[in-house]
């Protein structure tokens, strides 16, 4: 906690989306934990979706966006390689951030990145 008051918490990543999201992005969060990124990002950008396989985490990130006063489409789900390009196909994102747990990898194993400008993964 004491990380995320003294605002450290994800702080690479914020200085990175500060510098490459744009406000015409479309951004996808892949695996957006506490809603950090997805708040920030819904600051910026003209569009967030946001994908979170555990209820509670995914309860938490909505509180968050609502906090910050930030709309974020959120999604409940496992990611797989298959959901990823339905959600590239869907959503079209322009940026994409990926804190997934070291699956990472076998997702962007693919060629789905059609439009895709920014991949930011922890």
């Amino acid at each position: 906690m004491n990380k995320l008051i003294a605002g450290k918490w994800e702080a690479k990543n914020i200085r990175l989306m500060r510098y490459l999201i744009k406000n015409q992005d479309v951004v996808l969060d892949l695996g957006t934990g506490s809603g950090l990124t997805s708040t920030f990002s819904a600051k910026i950008a003209k569009k967030v979706v946001t994908v979170e396989h555990r209820v509670k985490t995914l309860d938490y990130a909505k509180k968050n966006h609502k906090l910050n006063n930030v709309d974020v489409e959120c999604i409940l789900a496992t990611l797989t390689p298959e959901l990823l390009i339905n959600l590239v196909e869907k959503f079209k994102p322009t940026v994409i951030l990926c804190d997934i747990e070291g699956d990472e990898l076998k997702l962007l194993d693919n060629e789905w990145t059609t439009g895709v400008r920014t991949i930011i993964m922890e």
